[in-house]
């Protein structure tokens, strides 16, 4: 029998007798050894006593649960496994690999809990909890349901790529060591043979080696985007990396474009790169041009309410129709179209996608209302206004607040809507500055941010973002009308 366990304080420990002599022992494992331990007969355990763990692994199987469900008069029985769900054993990036690779799974909590693993991988489905949670997110998201499906990935990466989606998929999980951000996770051994653990490296060295065997095996540019700067975060191991590679210990609150919709602003190009100078501390890649960003909005942040969507949306709605010409209406309503789809990164649910500018009537309606029942004395321009109780729009009042995260938290959480130079809109890195540059690379999903920094025509990295009508390709079919491909060095 093997013993995962949660690292606990250094501090708390227990005293095991082992051998005859009297050996300190981390509590939770204390505590893990309690409950397996049998009486009437000896047990051999395997216990890794250097390693940050957090989890019992046994053969056997309770069957309890795993068929017949949660049922609702099992209120605190459902509450005690969502409960379970929240503690920081399920963060723990090597308890993901043990997990991954058990043959059996066996759960012990406490003196009462025994359960099979497969019980917890069934656990779905009830609300209210006292967390921030509801006890139906902690089931879902928490828990069994927060480690990544890794055999899933390989049989959809055949190509080698999982490599990125694991390391965004793990990038959540809690290491003591920021290198074992990338040597902790379950890969296939062909790919694991392209860069074997090697703790002699710092961790800018692996990091900046992960980039560069990305960028060689896979022909994609795809893992700088990973490089999130907003909401602003300082630390040795940032201030260390180029701007172009991901700090794979910093665990952001938001996420890059790439992982919010699959897009292919370049088509089906590869990136064209090479690294310059011994240290790899720059990058020059191929990009096609597209514009500067003159103006943008209020960043949303990522401890984000309702509150938050609701005054973004008024003052991007404001910057927006500052720009156009409100004589000429049918440019006014076409311009103000693009914004909404914009504003959710073109993720227009089908049904309301049926009829032109039926989603603008959607959007005005949800935000109008909202703005009515929460701040009754903010004044409202006349065309907000007309759409107050606009009947065509049929969303329930129970599921309006539902329906504006789902279609719009995730894609303002950490951004702000800007418009470039020739009159582009999008959607970017709340840390963008006027006078950044917008360019698609060869081989890259999403356009990228890109900040021209001292006299050397090098530039600082941002991030991706979202510019309206350029993330399928159609950068990369103006380089047959002029537009053309030039070098870009990353530093």
């Amino acid at each position: 029998m093997a013993i995962s366990y949660a690292w606990s304080d250094a501090g708390d420990t227990r005293k095991i007798m082992l051998e005859g002599a009297s050996v300190p022992i981390p509590a939770s494992l204390y505590g893990a050894l309690k409950a397996i331990r049998q009486r009437q007969q000896d047990v051999l355990v395997w216990a890794d006593f250097l390693s940050r763990h957090g989890l019992s692994l046994n053969p056997c199987e309770h069957q309890g649960l795993a068929r017949t469900g949660l049922l609702p008069d099992r209120k605190r029985e459902i509450e005690a496994v969502a409960s379970l769900f929240e503690r920081d054993y399920w963060s723990r990036l090597w308890v993901v690999q043990e997990v991954f690779n058990a043959k059996a799974i066996q759960v012990d909590c406490g003196t009462s809990t025994n359960l099979g693993y497969g019980a917890f991988l069934e656990a779905k489905g009830w609300k209210s909890l006292r967390s921030q949670f509801s006890v139906f997110q902690v089931l879902v998201h928490q828990g069994p349901a927060s480690f990544p499906n890794f055999r899933l990935f390989k049989d959809t990466h055949p190509d080698g790529s999982i490599l990125l989606d694991a390391l965004r998929a793990c990038r959540r999980k809690l290491a003591a060591d920021p290198r074992d951000k990338v040597f902790g996770i379950v890969l296939p051994q062909e790919i694991r043979d392209g860069f074997p653990p090697d703790y002699s490296l710092s961790p800018k060295e692996v990091y900046t080696d992960i980039v560069d065997y990305l960028l060689t095996t896979t022909g994609r540019l795809d893992v700088i985007c990973e490089v999130i700067h907003f909401p602003l975060h300082t630390s040795a191991i940032t201030r260390s990396l180029p701007s172009f590679v991901p700090d794979w210990s910093h665990i952001p609150e938001t996420s890059s474009q790439a992982q919010k919709q699959l897009f292919s602003a370049s088509g089906d190009t590869k990136v064209v790169f090479r690294f310059l100078g011994d240290r790899h501390n720059k990058l020059e890649i191929s990009a096609v041009y597209l514009d500067t960003i003159i103006s943008y909005g209020v960043a949303v942040g990522t401890l984000c309410t309702l509150n938050d969507y609701l005054m973004a949306f008024i003052q991007w709605r404001a910057l927006l129709l500052g720009t156009i010409d409100a004589d000429d209406e049918d440019y006014n309503l076409r311009i103000q179209d693009d914004f909404y789809r914009t504003m959710c990164l073109d993720q227009v649910p089908r049904e309301w996608d049926v009829k032109p500018r039926q989603w603008r009537g959607v959007v005005y309606h949800l935000f109008a209302s909202f703005f009515r029942e929460r701040l009754p004395r903010m004044p409202l321009d006349r065309e907000l206004r007309s759409y107050l109780d606009d009947v065509k729009v049929k969303i329930d009042p129970g599921f309006r607040r539902s329906f504006i995260q789902d279609h719009f938290g995730q894609p303002m959480t950490g951004q702000c809507f800007c418009l470039t130079r020739g009159g582009l809109m999008g959607m970017g890195s709340g840390f963008m500055a006027l006078g950044d540059i917008v360019v698609v690379p060869l081989g890259c999903g999403s356009p990228v941010l890109l900040r021209p920094e001292g006299k050397h025509g090098e530039y600082h990295f941002i991030g991706d973002i979202y510019i309206h009508g350029y993330m399928r390709g159609r950068a990369m079919e103006q380089l047959e009308r002029g537009n053309k491909v030039e070098k870009y060095v990353l530093h």
